[in-house]
Formats: structure tokens, sequence, C-alpha cells
């Protein structure tokens, strides 16, 4: 029998890994169906993969000439004789606005499966890191909850959440984020209640390294521990660990300028990306702080408890229960006992809402819910802990711990009965089935032009690399060679109808307008005289220029 309770925690943290693969699986199997995918994971795969430069707007020999539809898919692969790359990884890189290290790693793995693209190739990178990241939070749990068994709860609470699901089927660099976060977290707790030795002080540098290396959000992050741990060292007066430990985050830093220099650009804006230049435009401006806020309790709500419904009616169900414990039974000691652990849980708590808050802040308009997904496995062994804490000072605390067990487990019940993801994309499939009923085999892509240098603009052909693919040809150009259409279609097989794809969006790019454009071409040509709506794609519309007077324009 205490054999079994030895393992019983080992046990319960596999059939959570269990669950969370059959989840991923579940839902990862929908989105390669519907071969739906967000504009940044477009870019997960061009700067991993290309071979030709960081951007399809920038390489020549897709341009103004007509090429085979899936050549673009060589931007997003790996091709014979282009694997293990770095160099390559590192240069596209260096013109966006990350670093390096995710890419890298989705590269090591398209680089095993050359002349191949899936999502699944992200999806599984992911996936292992998720398995990272639960043994971490187990781990972590543990410097706070000295019951084994309990400390698996925070691992269950995200584990099997929105949260979750959402960091690993979106492939960008989140969950190794997550991963580093955690880990970082954990040397940093571990020091303060062992000491900073030789052995706590690799493994800080290694998750600060891997950290850095991966999203400049975690310096953020490590800013925050960093300086919260130093103060704590100095106000006991040593000096020391305190220096140690801030010297060791600040190598890693160090690091990261000297072998990627860039990342200052990057950081804090150039001409290279817009995420660095709106950290510089809304750093000194805090009037949308209160809405991100308020945002941001939503999205806890709805990521960690399934939506703020639930989540109210299991706060109040949980504050009536501790209070009506506290008030019928004898608590211990005659108050509440804040130890070391509780002082810590409670100050982490504030670290990380402050580093949520700063994160934010500083994004600017471009905030979003992702760039906190490293954050919410600690929140979740943060609060987990922070009510075994309130339990522990509790006479008939076992029960207290059942409850507790029992609202966790209802929790990722109600989610694994109905699984969801923010990124299932599923109008993917009908607009594929779309191009394909056009019959159209031929298409012209009428890309913008970028608000900021006036060339041809990165993101449209990018966002639509998976959809462009569906034509046997596709010739990529601007407005300015709509005079030389008849040119452009010399030799090309017209008998079904060409396809247009125009450029529209006038957020991101200098997008055109579709009577403006289609009466211009005409004027250049006796091959079309109409054209036809299709559908929407990504940053602009599909249509099919028609052969006859009167067709149906949009």
């Amino acid at each position: 029998m205490k054999k079994f309770k030895t393992k019983l925690p080992v046990i319960i943290l596999v059939l959570i890994m269990i669950c969370q693969i059959g989840l991923v699986s579940y839902l990862g199997a929908q989105r390669a169906e519907i071969k739906g995918t967000h504009i940044d994971e477009m870019y997960s795969y061009v700067l991993a993969n290309s071979y030709d430069g960081s951007k399809i707007s920038t390489i020549d020999s897709y341009w103004e000439q007509w090429i085979d539809g899936n050549s673009l898919m060589e931007t997003i692969t790996v091709q014979k004789g282009e694997g293990f790359s770095y160099d390559k990884v590192y240069y596209n890189n260096s013109f966006d606005c990350h670093p390096p290290l995710f890419y890298a790693l989705l590269h090591t793995v398209c680089s095993v499966f050359t002349d191949q693209y899936t999502i699944w190739f992200g999806i599984a990178l992911n996936m292992f890191l998720m398995l990272i990241a639960d043994i971490l939070i187990y781990l972590l749990s543990k410097e706070f909850i000295n019951n084994k068994t309990v400390a698996v709860l925070p691992v269950l609470l995200w584990g099997i959440s929105l949260a979750c699901i959402n960091t690993v089927l979106f492939i960008r660099m989140y969950m190794l984020l997550a991963v580093c976060s955690i880990g970082f977290l954990y040397m940093a707790v571990r020091s303060l209640k062992k000491g900073f030795n030789l052995k706590r002080c690799f493994f800080l540098f290694t998750f600060s390294l891997l950290g850095v290396f991966t999203h400049y959000y975690f310096i953020l992050f490590a800013f925050f521990v960093t300086l919260s741990y130093c103060l704590y060292k100095f106000f006991k007066k040593n000096f020391k660990e305190g220096l140690l430990f801030g010297s060791t985050v600040a190598l890693s830093v160090g690091l990261l300028l000297i072998i990627y220099p860039c990342a200052i650009e990057q950081a804090t804006g150039s001409n290279t990306n817009n995420v660095g230049n709106e950290v510089s435009r809304s750093i000194l401006n805090f009037s949308t702080l209160p809405n991100k806020i308020i945002d941001f309790i939503s999205w806890l709500s709805a990521s960690l408890f399934n939506n703020k419904y639930i989540f109210a009616v299991i706060g109040v169900l949980a504050f009536s229960f501790v209070t009506a414990m506290l008030i019928k039974t004898k608590i211990k000691h005659k108050k509440l006992i804040l130890d070391s652990e509780f002082k810590l849980v409670i100050a982490l708590l504030v670290i990380i809402l402050v580093t949520i808050a700063a994160s934010l802040h500083i994004a600017g308009d471009y905030a979003s819910e992702r760039y906190i997904y490293n954050l919410y496995p600690i929140l979740a062994v943060l609060l987990v802990s922070f009510i075994y804490k309130l339990i522990e000072n509790m006479d008939n605390k076992k029960i207290a711990l059942i409850v507790l067990s029992l609202i966790l487990l209802l929790n990722a019940g109600i989610y694994a009965v109905h699984p969801s993801c923010r990124y299932m994309y599923s109008a993917e499939k009908t607009e594929v089935e779309t191009i394909v009923q056009s019959n159209a085999k031929n298409c012209i892509v009428i890309n913008a032009k970028s608000k900021e240098d006036g060339k041809a603009h990165q993101m449209i052909p990018t966002a639509n690399v998976v959809r462009f693919n569906n034509f046997e040809k596709i010739y990529l150009t601007t407005a300015d060679s709509v005079q030389d259409i008849d040119s452009i279609l010399s030799g090309v097989d017209c008998s079904k109808g060409i396809a247009v794809y125009l450029a529209t969006d006038k957020f991101w790019a200098n997008g055109y307008e579709p009577d403006e454009i289609f009466s211009e071409l005409f004027e250049h040509t006796d091959k079309f005289n109409g054209y036809q709506f299709i559908e929407d794609l990504e940053f602009g519309k599909l249509y099919l220029l028609t052969e006859q007077a009167g067709a149906e324009n949009e």
C-alpha cells in the first residue's frame, strides 16, 4: 500500500499526459484535415525552412513570371541538400522580430522529412515540449505543496484546459517559452530555499539562455523575478548570492546580444518589423492598460476555467467552502499560519501579475493572450498552492483537499468532454474547395505594396502559400504590371478563365479597389471584359476573369 502511495503521483501525472496527447491528437487531426493556418504559423515555417530568403516578397525567382503553384511550398519545406542549415535560420530571423531558437528546433524536425509539409511537424514539437512542461510544473508545485499527490493538481488544471491546448496547437514559440519560464522560476525558487550553488547556477543559466533565445518577453519575466530575488537577498544582507544570481541572468542576456546582435533593434523597433516599433510607441502610453487587464481576466476565466461563468461559480463555491470551514472548524494555533512558503506563493503571484500587466502594456495594439501563454502554467501552480496553503491550516484538511481535487477534476472533465482550440480555421477547407470548384487552373496574384517602404507586401503571399498551391500556375506581381496583362497571359491556357487574387486589405498594406484595378486591366486586353467574385482569402479577394460582357461583378 505504501509503495502504491509513493507511485500514485507519477501514475496520475502519466494519465494526465496521456489525456493531453489524446486531446492534442484529436484536435490536431481536425486541423490537419482542414489545413487552416494562421499567418504567423506560416512565418514559423518560412523563417525555419526558407533557403533563399526570409520573405517571399524578396525572392526574385518567384516574381513577374509564371511558376508552378506548388513551388511556393519550397519556402516552407526543407529541400534535399538544405537540411540542418542553421545559418539560414539565423539569417532569416535577423530580418524578423524574434530570436531564432524555436525556428532552429522546427527546422531540425523538418530537416528529417525533406520536401514535406504538415502542421504535424510543429504540433509534434510542441507536444514534446508540453510533456517537459508537465514535469517542470510538478517539480515547481512540490516546492510549495508538501503532498506529492496534491502537487499534481496544477498539472491537471493547466494541462487539460484551453490554455494548454492553444499553446500546443499554435505553431509558434510559446510552448518553448513556457518550458523556459517554468524551469527558470523553478531554479529561482530552489535557489531561494536551498541556496544558490554551482549546480543550480548552471541550470538557471541554461533556462535563462534558452529563454532569451526564444522570445524577448522572457527577458521581461526574468527581470521581475531576478529583481525580486536580488532585493530579497540584499535585504537579508546575502549580497554574494544576490549578485551571483543577477550576474548569471545578465550573462545570458549578454550572450544573446553578442551572438544575435540584431536583438536590440528587433525588441525596440526597426525597419524589419512592426512589433518592436509598437513597443517603442506604446511604452509610455498607459491609457489602454485597464482594458487589457479586463481582457486578461476574461482570457484567464475562459482558458483555465472553461468560461467566466463557470469560473465565477467555482470561485463562489470555493470561497463559501473555505469560509464555512474556517467558521465551523478549529484552526490550528487559532490564526492563519503564513509560513515562508505561503509568503513566497503570495509574492510570486504579485510578480507574475505585474509581469502580465507589463507584457500586455508594452505590446500596445498587438496585445494578445498568446504573449502570456507561458505564464498560465505558473499561475496554475500558484493558484492551487495558495488554496492548498489555506486548507493546510484546517484540522479536517483531507476533506477540503478531496473537494479541491474534485473541483479541478470536474473543471478538466468539462473541457475534455468538449475540447476546443482557437486555432482551427474551419473556413479553410471550404476556401480550398471553392478554389478547386472554380475550375481555373492558373492565378494572377496582384499583391499590394507596403505602407512603409512601397515594396511588394511580404505578408500576402506568405499567408496564402497553401491556398495558391491549389493552382497549376501562379504569377506574382503588383498592380504596376496590369497594363502588361496581354504579355502576362501570352501562351497561358485561358479556356476556363483566369483566377485573380487581388490584395484589398488596407490596414496592413495599400490595398486596391477592385473596380479600379479591373477597369484598368480591361483597357489593356481583349481577352476578358468581366470579372466574377469567388471568395474572400487572407488579406484579399479571389476573382475569376470572364470572357463575356455583363458578367456578375462584385
